[in-house]
């Protein structure tokens, strides 16, 4: 059992880790079948696109990007949970239902946050009831704290009182806490 600590760098080392020591010990009988995880779409990007060299299917219980669904580049890649665009269309589905109709979409700069909020915005602009107001990254930790601030008064302002967030709860924290 390996941990990626959700970060794509260690996922990875993991994953070189796990193949090379096989390979080191020339016994490759114990090259693995499969490789469970991980959580996130960040980190799965990088490790199918390596356990595809080895043919090692790659199975993941939370990566939702749909990036991950292009079977040329991701054959080896599967998951349990549907990609982005479907929670995007299912989002939508209840901003309408509950007759919102304008909507901040924030997101996380990741393979997840970016088309996740892509897919939402596309979403958006074909359907005629909901109007998307701001619509975000998060500032990231390097960025000065000015920008979350500014970010955070957009929100306050804005004419929405929803907020669809594809961020990580890192960065859903550090919005809530200076909204």
């Amino acid at each position: 059992m390996r941990d990626t600590c959700s970060q794509e760098t260690v996922g990875i080392e993991e994953s070189i880790a796990l193949v090379q020591s096989e390979f080191n010990t020339g016994n490759m009988s114990g090259i693995p079948i499969g490789v469970i995880g991980a959580a996130s779409s960040s980190v799965s990007v990088p490790i199918a696109s390596f356990l595809r060299v080895f043919n090692i299917p790659q199975i993941s219980y939370s990566s939702t990007s749909a990036l991950l669904s292009d079977v040329n580049r991701y054959d080896y890649f599967f998951r349990t949970v549907a990609p982005d665009n479907f929670q995007a269309s299912a989002m939508l589905d209840i901003i309408n239902n509950y007759g919102w109709r304008f909507v901040n979409a924030l997101y996380t700069q990741s393979t997840y946050g970016t088309p996740g909020v892509e897919a939402f915005a596309q979403a958006v602009e074909a359907n005629n009831e909901t109007c998307l107001d701001v619509e975000s990254a998060i500032p990231a930790d390097d960025e000065d704290e000015g920008s979350l601030t500014a970010l955070a008064n957009r929100i306050a302002s804005s004419h929405a009182n929803i907020v669809v967030c594809f961020c990580t709860t890192t960065d859903a924290n550090k919005i809530i806490t200076a909204i």
